[in-house]
């Protein structure tokens, strides 16, 4: 995993989308404050995507399922006015025009996108590999 040119290739670790991204399960900023060499070790690096390395930051934890837990709730907070919007059906999204039916449709997009996500963070022992 030492390139992430082909980001397809390879699946985020905690949510399941496309990695573009090395976490350090240790973060680097950790390893290197305490003297330490090694932190590209391939022990201590697993496939991200961008959100999830981003949000994961520096923060050290005890296990992958922490750090799933911890995103969660993450996404939670972050999405909260996206994920609470209600639901829309084919027939009610029919009857709008315009720029509000494109915005609708794209929040819609949106929120089942990031349900699917948290579907994943929330399945406890499910860890994509390369």
């Amino acid at each position: 995993m030492s390139s992430f040119t082909n980001t397809r290739k390879y699946r985020c670790v905690y949510c399941g989308g496309f990695a573009e991204a090395r976490d350090h399960i240790i973060p680097r900023s950790f390893i290197c404050r305490e003297g330490n060499s090694g932190f590209d070790d391939v022990n201590n690096i697993v496939a991200a995507c961008g959100r999830c390395n981003s949000f994961k930051s520096n923060k050290i934890f005890d296990t992958i399922e922490e750090i799933k837990n911890y995103l969660f709730e993450r996404y939670c907070n972050k999405y909260i006015k996206v994920l609470s919007m209600p639901d829309w059906s084919e027939k009610e999204l029919s009857e709008l025009e315009g720029a509000l039916k494109k915005s609708i449709s794209s929040y819609m997009r949106q929120k089942k996108a990031l349900e699917l996500r948290l579907s994943i963070l929330e399945m406890p022992g499910l860890y994509y590999e390369e």
